[in-house]
């Protein structure tokens, strides 16, 4: 969607090509050959105002070659000075009256690059036929006598042919291109150099046009070093041929950097920005290609996430363009259809309403993608401020045109952005009908996205991503709102959560559970190397945008990084291309199959209920799926709302080991509000439930549901814990992300034997000759020291020195361990593992033989250390021990337990924060507990905050006893009756009713057997 929208910088570039293929005549007027006129334009040396005195002068008396030239190069002036009109009029002076059939093809031309910058592509078009049509015959005839071949403008004719939607007749115009150059090349070597790499190039706009952007940068980047390699041979060069030379090379590398957005290739797309840079410095950076690198800057902060950096780089682009661009009406659509989409990613619905409105579409502006892109985002945004006009009806003429060709990023933006407007005025106006079209948009705009899916190419675009999350949560309440009306059913209201819930954290739990079904084929083993390498990608990315946008970025570090990001995406391409090969239904990993309400519902057991909690913008989304039927509510709680609800919850469970008071009052007001705005309206359908799999999205996921109060307790009985409605009172809850990754593993069994049994515990922080430091009122909180936040999310390359003091000892976790183990009729001494032996090391050594795959139930319990908790960790781990020979605590990395090798029905993870993120504003669960999911593991218990090292032994090992005793018990079960035993002070210490104490774990997964 984004690179749709680059390209304003082109139009200097089409302007200078015209002007370069005017034939050169001893004509000379006022001093100024036309030849000398597009060298000095390449060189930024003519002025505004010297081109209108050069429109101004008098033409010669026509008919004759001055005549036609005088007004060609009055023409060229024209576009130069912005006068559109001007520069129109002098063109078809020369096509209707010229004398010489070249310089009618030449004004043809020009009258074709007028009418593109107005927008009348159609017209355009005609131009370029017609010029098409008087050069053919002047080829081939001078083909048949040997003399050299009359250039024609393929690429120019192709890039109107792409723009104005005709694919047929760019792919056409491709052909014969390829075929042509070989006869109207040049005598120059280095003429020729430049045809072919802008052949390449004019190939690669096409390709990425098409979607097929893998090929597009193979083409262009193959086109562009051979023809550098080709410019080592040749070093004598005039000015005339460095400013061609530069002009391509700067052209093919703001391509690169499109494409490499389009593929969501960061590295690529800086390492292209880069060499971009450094061509326009080296060329003696010119207004329009310094104008060219802001824009190209532009589109890569945006894929960064930086949108008001993003805008800021925009309109420094803008106030470098000449006047011939900022007077043509393509460019100003372009540039305000892209400033819009940023505005509005960034949140500011009015400044991109504002933004787009300005551009006026002129009445003469014909059909073109541009205006619909426009057009398009008008709508939305429009919408988005409560304004309808332009209706979104006004979008309808263009179904057809999206509608056969589904898989294209503006097909998406189409559909999407009239299932958002049309939800917006069918919720401002209580409208059912213009809900109801809101959710026939919506299949259509789930369709392009899952059609993109399946082609390999929807790749993870920030820019693009935040915008359709607008569209996803308009199609969520459309659905809701009209179901039951207009064939709208349950089934579309499950496509439009599953698209909303989607995330990294969901792809990668579903991507793990394809792993346990045959595929035709591919093997287990190529599909989890697909799963690998795919993460490994993403994470080399992440890490290299994070860390290249940071106020301390080294070069030398950047480099290294980009170097492991390209790696990283080039195994994986090959892998794919591998597997397309031999995989008819390689479809059926990269995009899984649809839900529906009978599946999700025919995997729920007895008791059994499944909720979906979803923040909106101004309402919450509330689905509960039970045996009996189905039942959704929109409630009038926003976004923001509950995000305070969460917030106080959250404050009031902390606990704090430097502090005489460990503990605050819980906020039994905020829970029980909660739970009432929630699910107040849900009384009766919950009645039947006994276990609640609780889908939670924005804030709620960074809460156990298990802590909602049902019914607020008098104010005078806020402190009596033990006596609250706690929601785990009346039923047992287990959490997931998603409705898709729920799916995936809701209801596998326990399928071990239950002595397959390894855990790591009690590791040894610091060398046995140093002593720990004096442990504080609480000394079991599993957390560092209060340690100095960092300025940024990566402030060093190396963790502190004294890490391994900073953690305080956890001798009562190999007791925990212990007990585990014998409950499960495992061996305490044997598979658990701690101390000086419980490393890093130990941990991937077992996964490399084999011996962890085999283990029903993993352990570790020590500390858990969050992203950024200390200078120098970017991503959540574990803390175990130092390894042999070295000084500070080896640490267990989301990257590598996303390397582990498992089978596991059961995790646990006797740590603190293993619920948190994996980076800073993240996802709740795509941390640690992502990285469990993809190596393999069915189900997890894991902690939402730091944990009392005492009840959090006392949890584990009660949970795992009550399994061990009672068959009949699921995960969810043995958890629920846990707590409720540490609610009752007669059977637990009297401080353990407070939720900071029985509510940090939570199952997340299967809670089968």
């Amino acid at each position: 969607m984004v690179s749709s929208l680059a390209g304003c910088a082109s139009l200097p570039h089409a302007i200078n090509n015209a002007l370069g293929q005017i034939p050169v005549v001893s004509l000379v007027v006022d001093g100024l050959q036309i030849e000398d006129m597009a060298a000095r334009y390449r060189d930024d040396s003519i002025t505004e105002e010297e081109a209108r005195a050069i429109e101004s002068r008098a033409l010669p008396a026509p008919p004759g070659i001055s005549h036609d030239v005088a007004a060609l190069r009055r023409a060229m002036a024209a576009m130069l000075a912005g006068n559109l009109e001007g520069a129109s009029n002098a063109a078809l002076l020369i096509v209707r009256h010229g004398v010489s059939e070249e310089l009618r093809i030449m004004a043809l031309h020009v009258a074709a690059d007028v009418a593109t910058a107005r927008g009348q592509l159609q017209t355009a078009m005609r131009y370029m036929a017609e010029a098409e049509r008087k050069w053919l015959p002047l080829a081939q005839a001078a083909r048949a006598s040997g003399g050299p071949v009359p250039k024609y403008e393929f690429g120019r004719h192709i890039g109107v042919a792409r723009v104005a939607g005709q694919f047929k007749e760019a792919d056409r115009l491709l052909r014969a291109y390829a075929r042509w150059r070989t006869y109207y090349r040049s005598t120059s070597t280095l003429a020729s150099l430049t045809t072919d790499v802008d052949f390449a190039r004019e190939k690669g706009e096409y390709l990425m046009t098409i979607g097929d952007f893998d090929g597009a940068y193979a083409t262009v980047a193959e086109g562009l070093g051979a023809f550098r390699r080709s410019l080592v041979l040749h070093s004598q060069r005039s000015d005339a041929e460095n400013a061609s030379i530069s002009g391509s090379l700067e052209s093919s590398l703001r391509l690169l950097v499109r494409v490499s957005i389009s593929q969501a290739e960061f590295a690529k797309a800086a390492r292209h920005l880069d060499e971009l840079r450094l061509a326009v410095e080296g060329g003696g950076a010119k207004r329009h290609a310094v104008a060219g690198l802001h824009e190209a800057t532009a589109l890569l902060l945006a894929f960064a996430g930086e949108s008001s950096r993003a805008v800021e780089k925009l309109d420094e682009a803008w106030r470098l363009m000449p006047s011939a661009v900022r007077n043509a009406e393509a460019a100003v659509l372009q540039t305000a259809a892209l400033k819009g989409m940023l505005l509005a990613t960034g949140g500011d619905w009015q400044g991109a309403h504002a933004t787009l409105a300005q551009v006026s579409v002129s009445r003469s502006t014909e059909d073109s993608i541009l205006r619909d892109v426009h057009h398009a985002s008008l709508v939305g945004a429009a919408a988005m401020t409560g304004r309808f006009d332009p209706p979104p009806e006004s979008l309808e003429a263009k179904d057809r045109r999206y509608q056969d060709r589904l898989a294209s990023q503006h097909a998406l933006l189409h559909f999407g952005v009239k299932t958002m407007a049309y939800e917006r005025r069918g919720s401002h106006r209580r409208s059912l009908a213009d809900l109801i079209k809101a959710v026939e948009n919506g299949r259509r705009f789930s369709s392009s996205l899952r059609a993109l899916q399946l082609s390999g190419e929807m790749r993870a675009r920030p820019l693009v991503d935040r915008y359709l999350a607008h569209v996803k949560e308009s199609y969520v309440a459309a659905a809701s709102a009209a179901q039951g009306s207009g064939g709208v059913g349950p089934d579309d209201l499950i496509e439009a959560l599953v698209l909303l819930q989607r995330s990294e954290t969901d792809d990668d739990i579903v991507a793990a559970a394809t792993r346990q079904r045959p595929i035709a084929g591919v093997s287990a083993a190529q599909v989890r190397r697909l799963h690998d390498l795919r993460q490994a990608a993403r994470t080399a990315q992440q890490e290299l945008m994070a860390y290249s946008l940071s106020l301390e970025a080294e070069p030398q570090w950047v480099a290294e990084l980009a170097r492991t990001a390209s790696d990283a995406s080039d195994k994986l391409r090959a892998h794919v291309g591998m597997l397309r090969q031999t995989a008819p239904r390689l479809h059926d990993v990269l995009a899984p199959d649809r839900l529906s309400v009978g599946r999700l519902r025919a995997q729920l057991g007895p008791g059994g209920a499944l909720v979906s909690v979803w923040p909106l913008r101004d309402r919450t989304h509330v689905l509960l799926l039970t045996r009996s039927g189905v039942h959704q509510q929109l409630v009038p709680v926003a976004r923001d709302d509950v995000r305070e609800l969460v917030a106080r919850i959250r404050r009031t469970v902390a606990l704090d080991a430097h502090s005489s008071s460990p503990i605050s009052a819980f906020d039994v007001e905020a829970a029980s509000l909660l739970h009432e705005r929630l699910f107040g309206w849900a009384a009766q359908p919950l009645r039947e439930v006994t276990h609640l799999s609780v889908i939670a999205g924005d804030s709620l996921g960074s809460i156990p549901f298990s802590l909602l109060v049902q019914h607020r307790p008098p104010a005078d009985q806020m402190a009596a814990y033990g006596a609250h409605a706690w929601l785990i009172k009346s039923m047992a809850v287990s959490h997931m992300p998603s409705l898709a990754s729920w799916a995936a593993v809701a209801g596998k069994a326990w399928g071990g034997n239950r002595a397959d049994f390894v855990a790591w515990a009690d590791p040894a922080f610091v060398s046995s000759s140093r002593k720990s430091p004096a442990d504080s009122s609480l000394r079991g909180v599993r957390q560092s020291a209060r340690l100095p936040a960092p300025t940024s999310v990566i402030e060093a390359r190396h963790l502190p020195g004294n890490l391994g003091e900073m953690l305080h000892p956890l001798p009562e976790t190999r007791l925990e361990a212990e007990a585990v183990a014998l409950a499960l009729g495992a061996s305490p001494v044997d598979d658990v593992i701690s101390g000086e032996r419980a490393t890093r090391s130990s941990v991937l050594a077992m996964s490399r033989s084999g011996a962890l795959k085999r283990k029903s139930v993993l352990m570790f319990a020590t500390h858990g250390l969050m992203p950024a908790q200390i200078a120098g960790l970017a991503q959540p781990a574990l803390a175990l021990a130092q390894e042999p020979g070295d000084k500070l605590p080896s640490l267990l990395t989301l990257d590598d337990v996303v390397g582990l090798d498992l089978d596991a029905d059961w995790v646990l993870l006797s740590a603190c924060n293993t619920s948190s993120a994996e980076r800073v504003g993240a996802d709740p669960l795509s941390g640690l507990a992502r990285g469990f999911f993809f190596a393999g593991a069915s189900s997890l218990l894991t902690t939402h905050w730091e944990v009392e090292s005492k009840s959090a032994a006392a949890i584990t090992t009660m949970t795992i006893q009550r399994l061990a005793r009672d068959r009949r018990l699921d995960r969810a079960q043995a958890l629920r009756q846990t707590a409720i035993d540490m609610l009752d002070s007669r059977r637990a210490h009297r401080d353990w009713s407070h939720p900071a104490y029985w509510a940090p774990y939570a199952l997340v997964g299967s809670s089968a057997r």
